[in-house]
């Protein structure tokens, strides 16, 4: 991501577009795998891989490949925003700060040099 909780949420939320089609297709899947399943010969029947057999095979793999990815890509723009967003409060909250001290400095009587004004303004301070 970009760094900022914009991006992050912009990534985040494109992706899960793309996820919520993938788990609304697990269905079509699932029916695809047992439509598959009819198909097989029984393993009586033949001693090797049948067409259907190394579709099959290429169907379970690729959804997993597939599954494995929108669930690590999920995770990664997730711990992404929470990042961006930790930084984004913290760096706002540390210009804050820096807002605040350059005020109390702008606002603080000039250095003395007179010794009593002096340890009265350490004392202040």
């Amino acid at each position: 991501t970009g760094g900022l909780p914009e991006t992050a949420r912009e990534q985040l939320a494109t992706h899960m577009e793309l996820y919520a089609e993938f788990k609304a297709n697990e269905e079509m899947y699932r029916q695809l795998l047992d439509k598959g399943r009819l198909m097989l010969p029984s393993r009586d029947d033949s001693s090797s891989d049948t067409n259907a057999e190394q579709n099959m095979a290429i169907l379970e793999r690729k959804w997993q490949t597939v599954s494995a990815k929108m669930e690590e890509r999920k995770t990664k723009l997730e711990e992404a925003l929470g990042l961006a967003s930790e930084f984004q409060n913290s760096l706002q909250d540390f210009i804050n700060w820096l807002t605040q001290a350059e005020q109390n400095l702008n606002m603080a009587s000039p250095a003395s040099l007179i010794l009593d004004t002096v340890l009265l303004q350490i004392g202040r301070a």
